[in-house]
């Protein structure tokens, strides 16, 4: 069994944690800050809440981000929290991973952080892939998974087996664009 992190914006990577451990499987969520609202949700025993880095990036073969990207006035996006996210992750990750982005982002952004992470473990034997994939509620029922290599998608796809949603499989790059789309059209 996979050990799954889900690590992001409160109740954003809550959500995406519970509804993971809906589906049957055991989840860490990192949060900054352990809430009284966060506290409830962690009576589930197949919810774990962490505000340590170290222990839920070193036991983890699967890591969701799931936050919010803040849209600027100039059409930029703030990557600044992703980027905490992938500094944290190249210090404390000491095992083979799966990285899934559970965001809305701009196209290209599997490919930065491919690019970004890639650098920063260039001098260990670590070995990653970035996938990405829309919210489970999005695009009439269907879960659209984006990734370079069949078996991260295969990985994914059996994570989300038990829902009856149609499962898409296709590129970082359109599964970015889908989910960028929606967000963009709400």
């Amino acid at each position: 069994m996979a050990n799954i992190l889900v690590t992001g914006t409160g109740n954003v990577a809550m959500r995406s944690g519970l509804e993971l451990v809906r589906l049957g499987h055991k989840v860490t969520c990192l949060q900054e800050q352990a809430g009284a609202k966060a506290s409830l949700f962690s009576r589930n025993l197949n919810l774990e809440l962490t505000t340590d880095n170290k222990t839920a990036y070193e036991d983890s073969s699967i890591i969701f981000i799931d936050v919010d990207i803040p849209i600027l006035a100039d059409d930029h996006v703030d990557m600044s929290e992703v980027e905490g996210i992938l500094a944290e992750i190249s210090e404390y990750v000491n095992d083979d991973f799966m990285l899934v982005i559970n965001s809305t982002v701009p196209v290209g952004t599997n490919r930065w952080i491919q690019e970004q992470l890639r650098e920063k473990l260039s001098t260990t034997s670590i070995k990653f892939d970035v996938v990405s994939k829309t919210d489970i509620d999005d695009i009439n029922g269907k879960i659209v998974i984006g990734a370079r290599s069949e078996k991260s998608a295969e990985t994914l796809e059996a994570l989300y087996k038990p829902y009856w949603h149609k499962i898409v499989h296709t590129t970082p790059e359109n599964a970015e664009f889908f989910n960028y789309d929606l967000a963009d059209a709400n």
